[in-house]
């Protein structure tokens, strides 16, 4: 039978906007990450609750036990020595602890909270985010596992220095007899830990701007709608809802024909062999990576439920994370990966992921239908001019969809590097002058021109009637409009000179506003101001059920809120927590490394 382990510690792709040119200077896999990663989100995973854990006795089995290894060091079988008599008792109460061990009081209590991360994507522009199941939800035996995992460690460590204390005195016990004492006090807590008051809560953890995390970024609560499975191969797939949301990128979904065996696929995610890694700074190691390998085979379990394996590299944290075709589609989400023959290493190039049909399904069944936002539809665009060199039109682009989104993490760098393309030379998008009846600057001509997203986003009837835009105002453009041959300047010398020097004049007034707008942007972008508060996502999106939006449901309850928490939010030991608790029946459980972010058993 397959061993395969779920990839809990722990998304999204906007359109790809206007049609890429043939000779498309960004790779697949630059063009994905680049749309993918405003819309990938990492999301924290936070269990609390009461530990309770009786005081171990000796029972009258372990009294006899004593005495039976005396009697072998009197004997001769064994030497006679305070350390050799101790081992020999302790592997017998190793094998069986239950026998010679009983529980007493008094109970030793504690709160425990403790968290891990998955990887999340949006799929409408008010708050729907899809993620694995495992993230969310885990069987009941899994989430005491975990419990046990990071609220005993304290426990086990004074019961087995006092153990030490008692048998040995003053004297230095070895290796081994730690290791047979540790043993039984960790199988004895174990078994006698009772777990009581257990919540569950989720956090979307908001990027800082050019991306990444640290401890002083923006946690906001997240609802649990709905959740399918705990683990691939399987159903494996849920919904979590932000309130108050709106103008939030989103990725497309797309269909199972997307993609075939032998096609590339790409994963986005937060992997945690990365944020783990504290040599690097917090921010970086916390960015969403991009993977790819090719589509193996179509697989299906013994409960007819289809799963796609790859050989795209996953890892820790990259559970729930959208996984796209070459077209920048969603077809699948990162589920598992398979475990080598004796189930104790990952196989990194066998993935497991759980296709877009049944998301799709799944979706459907919630009453919730995937829509482009108009912010990703503005940035994909202008991420196309970025790629193409037409850098003014990028610019304007860029502005708009930073308006539209005021948390947008990447649009201001990209505002930046435009700027800079442009001051040094390098747009190639075709420009535009005022037309020579209305004296207003005319649409550019390129063929990725960002549409005015000022009425038809906000819906706003004053921004439709003609009202001053919040806009970011477009470049000056200098591109005169064509001329017929019955009234060329040319056969007007004095005209023709007459509208040199006002072409010249437009010339340099245009340069003097681009270069105060660099300087202004690049002041402003030099203030490391405070991200905008959750009310501040930007312009109001249209309501679900208002004309040409679908009703959008919201089944499911929040989460129970966090008890001794001022805020209402749990606060993890560390900048984001420990990792995800529950270990599962894919893997061997092992202690957690050092540092934030240790891996839950079989999780990862």
């Amino acid at each position: 039978m397959a061993v395969v382990a779920a990839l809990a510690v722990a998304g999204t792709l906007g359109s790809l906007g206007a049609a890429v040119a043939e000779t498309d200077p960004a790779p697949a896999a630059t063009r994905i990450a680049a749309q993918a990663n405003p819309a990938v989100q990492l999301i924290e995973t936070t269990y609390s609750g009461r530990i309770t854990v009786p005081s171990a006795a000796p029972k009258k089995a372990f009294t006899a036990l004593h005495k039976q290894a005396q009697e072998q060091a009197r004997k001769g079988r064994i030497p006679s020595d305070q350390l050799s008599i101790a081992k020999w008792a302790f592997r017998k109460v190793a094998a069986d602890p239950g026998k010679y061990i009983g529980a007493a009081k008094p109970q030793r209590t504690d709160d425990v909270t403790f968290a891990g991360t998955c990887t999340g994507w949006w799929i409408t522009p008010d708050g729907h985010m899809i993620t694995a199941g495992h993230c969310v939800q885990s069987a009941p035996a899994d989430v005491r596992a975990g419990f046990a995992t990071y609220g005993l460690a304290d426990v086990t460590e004074e019961d087995v220095k006092a153990e030490l204390k008692a048998l040995m005195g003053a004297v230095e016990p070895d290796k081994e007899l730690t290791e047979l004492v540790t043993k039984v006090y960790e199988t004895f807590n174990t078994r006698n830990l009772e777990v009581t008051d257990v919540k569950v809560g989720y956090n979307v953890v908001l990027p800082l701007p050019g991306g990444g995390m640290n401890a002083t970024s923006t946690r906001l609560p997240i609802e649990l709608v709905a959740a399918e499975g705990t683990g691939g191969p399987g159903k494996d797939v849920a919904l979590l809802k932000l309130a108050d949301a709106r103008n939030l990128p989103t990725v497309p979904l797309g269909s199972d024909g997307d993609v075939r065996v032998g096609n590339t696929l790409y994963a986005v995610g937060f992997p945690g062999t990365i944020n783990r890694d504290t040599g690097l700074t917090e921010k970086s190691r916390l960015y969403p990576a991009i993977t790819e390998g090719v589509y193996s085979a179509r697989r299906e379990t013994t409960q007819n439920v289809p799963y796609i394996q790859a050989q795209t590299p996953i890892y820790g944290g990259n559970s729930g994370g959208p996984v796209f075709n070459a077209e920048g589609k969603v077809i699948a989400l990162v589920s598992a990966t398979y475990l080598n023959e004796s189930g104790t290493d990952r196989q990194e190039n066998q993935s497991v992921f759980f296709p877009v049909g049944q998301i799709n399904d799944f979706l459907t069944a919630q009453g919730v239908t995937p829509q482009e936002s108009q912010t990703t539809r503005i940035y994909n665009t202008a991420l196309n001019d970025f790629f193409a060199d037409r850098h003014s039109a990028a610019l304007a682009g860029f502005k708009e969809a930073l308006r539209l989104y005021p948390l947008h993490p990447y649009a201001a760098g990209y505002i930046a590097e435009a700027e800079e393309a442009i001051a040094a030379g390098r747009d190639t998008a075709p420009a535009a002058t005022p037309s020579p009846t209305a004296g207003t600057a005319s649409p550019s001509a390129s063929a990725s021109a960002v549409p005015d997203a000022s009425a038809s986003a906000t819906g706003d009837p004053a921004v439709a009637a003609g009202t001053e835009s919040s806009a970011p105002a477009a470049e000056p453009s200098i591109e005169a409009a064509p001329v017929s041959t019955e009234k060329s300047l040319l056969k007007n010398p004095m005209t023709l000179g007459i509208f040199g020097a006002a072409l010249l004049a437009l010339f340099l007034s245009s340069g003097l506003l681009m270069a105060r707008n660099r300087r202004f942007r690049r002041r402003q972008a030099a203030l490391a101001a405070p991200f905008p508060t959750p009310a501040q996502f930007g312009p109001a999106a249209q309501a679900p059920g208002a004309p040409g939006v679908p009703a959008v449901p919201y089944p499911g309850t929040p989460s129970a809120p966090y008890l001794n928490s001022p805020s209402g939010t749990p606060q993890p030991p560390s900048p984001y927590g420990t990792p995800v608790p529950p270990p599962n029946n894919y893997g061997t459980p092992v202690p957690p490394p050092a540092g934030w972010n240790p891996q839950p058993p079989g999780r990862n």
